[in-house]
């Protein structure tokens, strides 16, 4: 509906035009200045605990290590993208590699197991007898349990960021979306 690039900024200047921008000025301020700075952190510290773990043998780093080693990848990153898009983006393609390759060994694990291909594999429907034994009812816990689940699905609106620079978007970015979120789905 609207070609402009901008993301939700260009909806809420749409939706609220009085006063003049104020809430979409707002909603970026915010999103600049402290939700994205505090998923980066977020992120940084969860990369250095997996990078971490096997190092260390265990969780047991040190939280100050952790924070350590997510400065210096937050930093290093930023560098890289300072100096290099182009390098920037190979690494990006690279990860989204890895990334897709894991998920595939997972499916394909996970297909092995449930049609019992190998004969050594053993069997898989045991683990859904009881399957909620242990589980919490405590609503913190369950709210921060969908808070993560929201945030793995965060990201598939960050292409009406740039929908200015689409061909036809109108027509080509409901396609992009359909199909990031299937591919999604089917890995």
């Amino acid at each position: 509906m609207l070609p402009q690039s901008g993301g939700e900024q260009t909806y809420l200047s749409k939706a609220y035009p009085k006063p003049k921008n104020l809430l979409s000025f707002l909603f970026c301020w915010c999103m600049i200045m402290c939700a994205r700075p505090g998923a980066a952190a977020a992120d940084s510290i969860v990369f250095a605990k997996y990078i971490m773990f096997p190092i260390f043998d265990g969780p047991d780093s040190g939280v100050w290590l952790q924070r350590f080693v997510g400065l210096f990848v937050i930093s290093l990153i930023t560098v890289i993208n300072i100096f290099s898009t182009k390098l920037a983006i190979q690494i990006h393609d690279l990860v989204t590699i890895f990334k897709v390759l894991t998920l595939a060994t997972i499916a394909g694990t996970g297909f092995l197991v449930g049609t019992r291909i190998w004969s050594s594999i053993p069997r898989a429907d045991e683990n859904f007898t009881d399957s909620f034994a242990g589980a919490t009812t405590n609503p913190g816990l369950i709210a921060t349990t969908l808070f993560s689940i929201f945030y793995t699905y965060d990201g598939w609106n960050n292409l009406n960021y740039s929908v200015g620079e689409l061909k036809n978007p109108a027509k080509n970015l409901p396609k992009a979306a359909g199909l990031g979120v299937s591919i999604v789905c089917f890995l």
